[in-house]
């Protein structure tokens, strides 16, 4: 099961204070999103609050900070940067009175608790939680990485404590928390059609060795047989693939083996392996380098502008682009933040639409204020497009302040209307891309 950890705040008055949140607050929505609650251990506890590999702070799925009142408990705040630095899904609870610029916190991970609008504060939280694991401070890779926790004297309770997107999709699952917290063993059986009975005896055989030597002290555990999947594996990048489970690093600690692994696919390498003449050298493969995003380009638009944004989007795609909008693309039995939040990191460019109407809920409470942060500090490309009525001297009353200095960053582009503005915007995007694909945007 899912485990949300809840760090709090010391004293009388924060104790108190501490339990009508958890009540009012935290408790029925991580019950609403299937959450487990761990809360600060009391003293005596075994846990070690900071210790990288046991600690719930580094091992539960998501952290949730009660910040408290001024002055802040300097044991939370060092608990919540750890948390932090792991780069895995962090909530900050915040007194109505608390400006999170001041301590460096991003808005989108903040939630203000006030007895008076719980059903606001409500919403706000399972926004968050349901955005935690693509927040702007989480580790990116296209790599699978896992941990796992094995008891030694009992390994059918081995359960994995954390995976990250590609794992979980190796594993069969569209999002880690499916996985995390549940049993290895109830979790591999999501893959017993994806392997052929043959070849999958020979892997379970293979890790049972590993283990075998790992609890003896052996150096030698490299995996000898890698995950082979057929056309039956759930996630279509990884039908018929080579999966290759590396241990990175192990640890026993308190009767438990804690294992991390990265799970590596070697398809074109074992192909090139077995046709490439002796003499010559193997490369690195292809597979081994990031792969190009699905989609060409996101449109992030309010749904008052949805009738020249869907004339938009129609004019790209006849020009042979995969673009991403949200009324032709979402899937409606996921959750629409998390939809949104995976698309746009997953599209090459990013597009906001501005209208007279300024921007929808969407845009500013879920899409901008991670995103655009995201981009700039890793330099990937977006540009914004104004529709009539908008110019870059207007903009400034048609968007929030803190939007407008990172809008200028890049690109904005405004086609008179007169001159017929679809042909000019598609004229631009098209433009854009090219220069993308060039590597020339800036």
């Amino acid at each position: 099961m899912k485990t949300a950890f809840v760090i709090k705040p010391s004293g009388t008055d924060a104790e108190s204070r501490h339990s009508n949140l958890l009540k009012e607050l935290i408790l029925p929505v991580c019950q609403t999103l299937d959450y487990q609650l761990l809360v600060t251990d009391p003293a005596g506890s075994p846990f070690k609050i900071l210790d990288p590999v046991v600690s719930p702070v580094y091992t539960s799925s998501l952290v949730i900070v009660d910040l408290g009142l001024c002055p802040h408990d300097p044991l939370v705040l060092m608990g919540a940067g750890y948390r932090r630095g792991t780069g895995r899904s962090i909530i900050y609870i915040i007194d109505p009175a608390t400006k999170p610029k001041e301590l460096g916190l991003p808005l989108t991970q903040c939630v203000a608790y006030e007895p008076d609008s719980l059903d606001w504060a409500q919403e706000q939280l399972q926004t968050a939680i349901e955005l935690g694991t693509h927040a702007q401070s989480a580790w990116e890779s296209h790599f699978g990485f896992l941990e796992s926790q094995h008891p030694v004297d009992d390994m059918a309770k081995s359960k994995y404590t954390y995976v990250n997107q590609v794992a979980a999709q190796i594993l069969g699952y569209d999002s880690p928390e499916k996985v995390i917290g549940k049993l290895c063993v109830e979790v591999d059986q999501n893959l017993d059609n994806s392997m052929f009975p043959a070849h999958f005896k020979e892997f379970c055989d293979d890790q049972y060795r590993m283990n075998g030597q790992l609890s003896n002290k052996q150096a030698d555990f490299l995996a000898e047989v890698p995950m082979w999947f057929n056309n039956a594996h759930k996630v279509l990048r990884f039908k018929n693939k080579l999966i290759w489970p590396v241990i990175t690093q192990h640890r026993i600690e308190n009767g438990c083996w804690y294992l991390r692994q990265a799970w590596i696919d070697i398809s074109s390498w074992a192909k090139r392996a077995l046709s490439a003449p002796r003499e010559s050298a193997i490369r690195l493969p292809r597979d081994f380098c990031p792969q190009a995003p699905p989609y060409d380009l996101f449109l992030s638009y309010s749904t008052v502008d949805r009738g020249i944004v869907l004339e938009l989007f129609q004019h790209l795609q006849q020009l042979g682009l995969i673009v991403w909008m949200d009324c032709m693309s979402l899937n409606a039995k996921k959750p629409l933040g998390r939809d949104i939040a995976i698309a746009m990191q997953d599209s090459r460019a990013l597009a906001i639409v501005i209208g007279e109407n300024g921007l929808g809920p969407y845009q500013s409470n879920l899409e901008l204020g991670v995103e655009l942060d995201r981009r700039i500090m890793s330099n990937e490309p977006f540009l914004t497009l104004l529709l009539p009525g908008i110019s870059k001297d207007n903009l400034a009353q048609f968007v929030p302040p803190e939007f407008l200095p990172k809008l200028q960053t890049r690109l904005v582009v405004s086609v008179d209307p007169d001159g017929g503005h679809l042909s000019g915007y598609t004229a631009s995007l098209v433009n854009f891309l090219v220069q993308i694909i060039r590597g020339e945007h800036s």
